[in-house]
């Protein structure tokens, strides 16, 4: 129950005809919120819901929504949040579209969803922008409608939401419902990396590194790689090891860049594996090392990625051309 909205407004002169009472204990409760002391917000809440305020009833499916102060109850959450659309309470419609959409409590109905995402998209809510523009584009959900997806995350990045501003600028980088535009793209991109998002930070990456819309210049590419990387993005941990390693002023970064191939390994990049056997065979800033070099080729071959599994194809028939060229 972190939703400012929920105190907004003057409510003492939007519901006269509640007890101050009343409307002290919403407040208190809020505040209770506010502080981490959901139980007690809870139970004030619960008091409060008995008179006809949307605010209280919206704050209190909150809490049964995000499991605050209560175990997690999709089915009242549900049941209050139509209370709030009832009374016109437009924040209820994000919530409302969530749980149809996932099924959480309720028959799964992604179409109900949809109506509710429009509805909370015509308030301006980023969240739902993103949502829907997903959803329009979503094949498992019969749409297709790229010009409609590029109108709702382009209302969405109009707030600067992370999500709005990543996925309109893969649309422009991509030429999806909209013409191809890489320094738009990247230009939303990196609003949305700016806030920490790991996706476009890694796109950003990926520009740098290519020249993408943007003078190429791998010092800001690895900047930006490194941001992702920390973020736990495999491909970005690829890249980052991979761009030290074939960039001059990084040839003392070795170890640097072993350490992103090892993070990506372990989340089955197949070709940060390869990469790893190739650094220990060939002895590339390191000793060569007969032990994880065989180590790591096994770890490529038993990988599902099927670059890599090409890779280790082309690394035994290597190893067995350059057997066969040996003199006797």
């Amino acid at each position: 129950m972190n939703d400012k909205n929920i105190c907004a407004r003057n409510l003492r002169e939007e519901y006269p005809h509640i007890s101050p009472e009343i409307l002290d204990l919403y407040d208190a409760s809020f505040h209770d919120a506010m502080e981490g002391r959901y139980a007690d917000s809870l139970n004030k809440l619960k008091r409060v819901t008995v008179e006809d305020l949307p605010e209280a009833r919206y704050a209190l499916a909150l809490m049964y929504f995000s499991a605050q102060g209560t175990p997690r109850n999709f089915p009242e959450a549900l049941r209050l949040f139509k209370l709030c659309e009832k009374s016109g309470y437009s924040n209820a419609y994000l919530y409302l579209g969530e749980i149809y959409l996932n099924g959480w409590g309720v028959e799964r109905d992604p179409h109900e969803a949809m109506r509710y995402f429009v509805e909370a998209a015509r308030n301006n809510d980023a969240r739902a922008c993103y949502i829907l523009g997903s959803m329009l584009i979503d094949p498992d959900l019969g749409y297709n409608n790229y010009e409609l997806a590029v109108h709702a995350f382009t209302q969405g990045a109009q707030s600067d939401h992370p999500e709005s501003c990543h996925r309109l600028g893969l649309l422009y980088s991509n030429g999806q419902g909209v013409e191809k535009n890489l320094q738009l793209a990247n230009g939303l991109f990196e609003i949305a990396a700016e806030q920490g998002y790991a996706y476009s930070q890694y796109c950003l990456g990926q520009a740098y590194e290519y020249g993408r819309g943007v003078p190429e210049d791998k010092t800001k590419a690895i900047y930006w790689y490194e941001k992702a990387a920390r973020q736990n993005i495999a491909q970005a941990q690829h890249n980052l090891a991979a761009t030290m390693m074939n960039t001059q002023q990084y040839e003392d970064c070795v170890e640097q860049a072993i350490f992103w191939f090892e993070k990506a390994a372990s989340q089955k990049m197949g070709l940060s594996m390869l990469s790893l056997y190739n650094i220990y065979k060939q002895g590339q800033g390191v000793p060569v090392n007969e032990e994880k070099w065989k180590y790591w080729l096994k770890q490529a071959e038993l990988c599902q990625d099927t670059h890599a599994r090409q890779g280790v194809e082309l690394a035994i028939l290597n190893d067995y051309s350059s057997a066969n060229r040996r003199p006797a």
